[in-house]
């Protein structure tokens, strides 16, 4: 039987976690990007905070702290490990900290 399976992985601290300098080194490395554009993307996430005004009344900061990994699973492959290692791998190349607490896990059966 067919199956999705998709993991609701929250960080923790996601935006702290962020290290401008390190993403400036990988954006230099991996695509073809302007210098200067490399320093304006480090300058603008250096010391910056995000909020928005509604009602005349700001929100506290705002960060993304999720994501969102996806496996389509046949019925001769119901193992998305490979995707979860890989996952897991990029959270680390990244410096970000899975939150056990709020990541969960729904598998979707496809039934003929």
């Amino acid at each position: 039987m067919a199956s999705a399976r998709l993991l609701f992985a929250f960080f923790s601290s996601a935006f702290n976690s962020l290290k401008p300098h390190n993403l400036a080194g990988k954006l230099l490395t991996s695509f073809s990007l302007e210098h200067q554009f490399i320093l304006w993307i480090t300058d603008f996430l250096t010391h910056r905070s995000q909020r928005i005004l509604v009602n005349g009344h700001f929100s506290d900061l705002l960060f993304t702290d999720n994501d969102t990994v996806l496996s389509l699973l046949s019925e001769h492959t119901q193992d998305h490990s490979p995707a979860l290692t890989d996952f897991i791998q990029w959270c680390h190349n990244s410096c970000l900290d899975l939150n056990s607490s709020k990541t969960k896990e729904m598998v979707i059966q496809f039934s003929q």
